[in-house]
């Protein structure tokens, strides 16, 4: 514990060593009136010390400065009695500054930052100095000469006004930045730095050595100067060698200060008033310009790390401005499309996609610009030079600047063969593993859709089971019958046309959809599939393997409902097996349903009757004369 506060006591000791002879010097310069000293320097030192510590290790540097304090009042100010007094309003001052900024900035203060500076002109220059001329007003008043009020804005002045000059100067120096920028800067950099400062100097001088004409802004430029060319230090430099020579000068009765009407106090006061609008007007261009030239730092930190990771990552990186048109791409850009970075930039990112995938890019890319908090994703086929189209998955989001959306950018994957595994997953989740046709969740998907997108006079639907199926299991095996459902699955695809659908929705079942087909079309699409099946055997180790099957048939409309056709086609198949198997009925109330709708679509359609394609035909005048009822029971006789 010893060995950690060391340092802090070396620091202590250092600062009330140079505490105790700015108090002198401030006391004996510039204490004119036998009053408070018309600039007081030492708290400035006190305040940048303890904003270098943290509340828990102020107490040494308080207790050094408290005694350099008390000596320098003693011997040279108002005398022993007002030695403790005067010491309290001073420690007091520098205490309440400290607490304020490190309470508003951080644990530890800094002048970093447009906040920080506002905090610090309100603590140091307003507040701190206000409550300690409280005290030390009272003070003067009571052991010299003038008014308590006169003495207050006498104390309130010369404190602010050196806090804000010379704290900034006196903070650098505890936390030895100028040791840091000198170990940190080049060599031509510090001459220039150097001679910056000296031209400060020697503009301050040519000022201040005449009261002919009034020259003080002149100063103003080379200190700028020195600010955008070294930073915080030389500007710091610059101050202190403006007010050595501005001081110097205006003590000596000479320069433009020398021009007011009024006792050397009141001129002392103006030069601080002068010193004081510099170091506004400096301090604030300095603090700006170490953060940006901080944030360049940063960036160039972050660029080259960006770098490394784009140009070794496998993801297409690719930076757009508003009108979508690639600024940087990453190498691997090549790879996604065969041409260079250098070849892609200026090329808008819709034009290295698919054309049908152009549109979602733009919308994608508009939506990342147009809301920049969110993220956006979006797939896309991109054609490479092997002329196979590869998918790949981008994520787009919006890049904004201080007040604007300035691009978007998108990092790009190769997902070619994730949506191979989609594609290979989906067709077996829509797939018969054993037969390799469409199962029961894609034949009803498919018959919602034909359903829909039906015409007029809709179509079929047809189910089919294995006639006795159980007792080829049995007698000879599930491989045997597996064998016998592939065979049915083979007889079937050749027998449909290339617009119907075929699948198995279970067990020994099969289920067909026939688009546009009449029922006459589909009981002769059917009949012809189960005749094949009964004629076709199937040799099994030298035995011969014959089923039949049974089916059920019934037509559909635009507006029926997928679960109710479904039901009288398997109605209609329980009633073929009900009648003995190996054939093959019509269900006649969904017929008649899918009859009397075309015959009403039709109607509706033409202003008359209309019949499905290649169906049968009955006598016309039975329709116009309102034979409904024997139009549709002709109809199911010939197709029963």
């Amino acid at each position: 514990m010893a060995a950690a506060l060391t340092p802090n006591f070396r620091g202590s000791i250092r600062v009330g060593v140079s505490y105790f002879f700015l108090a002198v010097l401030t006391i004996t310069v510039t204490r004119f009136e036998g009053g408070v000293a018309f600039v007081w320097l030492a708290n400035a030192a006190l305040l940048a010390r303890l904003l270098t510590l943290r509340q828990t290790h102020w107490l040494p540097s308080i207790c050094a400065c408290g005694l350099a304090g008390c000596l320098a009042t003693a011997s040279f100010g108002l005398g022993p009695e007002a030695a403790f007094p005067m010491t309290v309003a001073n420690l007091l001052e520098s205490a309440v500054a400290a607490t304020l900024i490190q309470r508003f900035t951080g644990k530890q203060g800094s002048f970093k930052g447009q906040r920080a500076l506002l905090t610090f002109f309100l603590s140091a220059g307003l507040a701190a100095p206000a409550i300690s001329g409280l005290i030390g007003a009272s003070v003067v008043s009571m052991l010299a000469a003038g008014g308590y009020w006169a003495n207050w804005s006498a104390w309130f002045t010369g404190h602010a006004l050196g806090a804000i000059i010379f704290t900034p100067v006196a903070f650098h120096f505890a936390r030895r930045d100028a040791a840091r920028w000198i170990s940190a800067a080049s060599r031509r950099r510090i001459v220039e730095a150097a001679l910056l400062v000296l031209l400060v100097g020697a503009v301050s001088a040519v000022v201040f050595a005449q009261r002919t004409v009034p020259l003080l802004f002149l100063p103003t430029l080379p200190i700028t100067v020195a600010t955008f060319r070294g930073g915080r230090l030389p500007a710091a430099l610059s101050v202190i060698v403006l007010a050595i020579v501005a001081g110097a000068f205006t003590l000596s009765g000479r320069g433009p200060m020398s021009l007011i009407d009024g006792s050397i106090g009141t001129q002392i006061q103006f030069l601080q008033f002068y010193l004081a609008s510099t170091v506004v007007t400096i301090l604030p261009v300095s603090t700006e310009l170490t953060r940006r030239k901080e944030i360049v730092r940063a960036l160039r930190a972050s660029e080259a790390r960006y770098r490394v990771l784009t140009d070794n990552s496998t993801d297409v990186i690719l930076n757009l401005d508003l009108s979508g048109r690639v600024q940087f791409a990453s190498r691997a850009v090549q790879q996604m499309t065969g041409l260079s970075s250098d070849q892609v930039v200026g090329t808008n990112i819709a034009c290295l996609v698919r054309v049908e995938d152009a549109a979602a890019v733009r919308r994608a890319t508009e939506a990342a610009m147009t809301d920049p908090g969110l993220t956006f994703t979006f797939e896309c086929r991109v054609p490479s030079q092997s002329r196979e189209n590869r998918w790949f998955e981008a994520h787009a989001r919006g890049v904004r600047d201080a007040d604007s959306v300035i691009g978007a950018v998108c990092a790009i994957r190769d997902i070619t063969e994730r949506k191979a595994l989609e594609d290979r997953l989906s067709d077996a989740a829509f797939t018969d593993p054993l037969t390799g046709m469409a199962n029961r969740r894609a034949f009803d998907a498919a018959l919602k859709a034909r359903i829909e997108a039906s015409t007029d006079f809709g179509g079929c639907v047809a189910i089919f089971d294995l006639d006795y199926f159980k007792r080829v299991n049995d007698r000879f095996g599930h491989a045997a019958g597996d064998a016998v459902l592939r065979q049915f699955a083979n007889i079937i695809r050749g027998s449909i046309r290339n617009e119907d659908f075929a699948a198995r929705i279970g067990g020994e079942e099969f289920a067909l959809v026939l688009p546009g087909a009449s029922i006459i079309q589909a009981r002769l699409i059917c009949e012809r599939l189960r005749n094949e099946a009964a004629a076709t055997p199937m040799l099994l180790d030298a035995q011969s393997i014959r089923v039949t099957v049974s089916g059920g048939v019934a037509g559909y409309s635009a507006r029926s409902a997928p679960n109710v056709v479904l039901a009288e086609a398997d109605a209609a198949l329980y009633e073929s097996k009900a009648k003995g198997r190996n054939r093959l009925t019509s269900s006649s109330k969904a017929t008649a349903n899918y009859l009397s709708t075309c015959v009403e679509d039709g109607a509706a359609r033409a202003g008359g009757p209309s019949f499905p394609p290649y169906g049968p035909r009955p006598d016309s005048r039975l329709a116009l004369e309102g034979g409904g009822p024997e139009l549709l029971s002709i109809a199911v006789r010939q197709v029963s």
